[in-house]
Formats: structure tokens, C-alpha cells, sequence
């Protein structure tokens, strides 16, 4: 009994610095795919602007 619950209290553990991690690694994606979208979207107007 006290076995399993160690072993719970474990993989929950486990379980949760995974998702802090994945939470983090998530974070990080979105800002740079954020970054590069208004990055796109500059050049985009730089190259209209050019055009005129």
C-alpha cells in the first residue's frame, strides 16, 4: 500500500516537472513563432513601401 503511494506520488511528480518543461519549451515556441510572423509581416511592408 505505502509502496504504491510512493510510486504515485512519484510519477506525479515526474509527470509534473515534464509538463513544466513542455510548459516552458511551449512558451518559448509561440514568442519565436510570434517574433518571426512580425518579422514577415515587416519585410512585407518594407516591400510594399519599396514598391511606391
Amino acid at each position: 500500500m505505502l509502496l504504491t503511494l510512493v510510486t504515485r506520488v512519484a510519477i506525479l511528480y515526474r509527470l509534473c516537472a515534464f509538463l513544466r518543461l513542455a510548459h516552458k519549451s511551449l512558451i518559448n515556441t509561440i514568442r519565436f513563432m510570434t517574433i518571426k510572423m512580425l518579422l514577415i509581416q515587416a519585410s512585407l511592408v518594407m516591400a510594399v513601401f519599396a514598391r511606391i
